[in-house]
This record gives C-alpha cells, sequence and structure tokens, in this order.
C-alpha cells in the first residue's frame, strides 16, 4: 500500500492519494486526516464524488477499496 497526503491548510483542505495492496485488498480502509489546527471536516469526497462514510470526531475517513487509485478531499 501507498499514500501521499497533501495539506492545503489555507484553502481548507487535506487531501490524499492512496495505492491499495495489489495482492491482497482489505475489506476497508481507514485513514486519519488531522487538521493542524483542530478544525472539523465538514465534507469528503472520494474520486470526486461525495462521501458521508467519515467520522469528523476520530478524524477518519472509510473507504472500501476497489483495488483503483482512490482520492480523498476532506474539507474543513
Amino acid at each position: 500500500m501507498s499514500y501521499r497526503i497533501k495539506s492545503s491548510v489555507a484553502s481548507g483542505t487535506i487531501e490524499a492519494e492512496i495505492g491499495p495492496p495489489a495482492r491482497k485488498t482489505p475489506d476497508v480502509i481507514i485513514i486519519r486526516l488531522r487538521h493542524p489546527e483542530g478544525k472539523p471536516m465538514r465534507s469528503v469526497t472520494v474520486n470526486g464524488q461525495a462521501h458521508a462514510d467519515f467520522d469528523a470526531a476520530r478524524e477518519t475517513v472509510r473507504v472500501v477499496p476497489t483495488g483503483e487509485a482512490i482520492r480523498i478531499v476532506a474539507t474543513y
């Protein structure tokens, strides 16, 4: 598995790109995207689509991998 996180705190977003494992795909991937100023997530998109499976209090996003690259954008 590989990942890259890009913080654009000034514009209110944190972006993550995840390359799920090729051999054995997990049932779910949970990623924590912590805002450096402690702001809560307001919305999340996964591969450009609105995504509701996130926990603002725990700062986590849950995604079900499909074997393709995953792009997550959290808005704060």
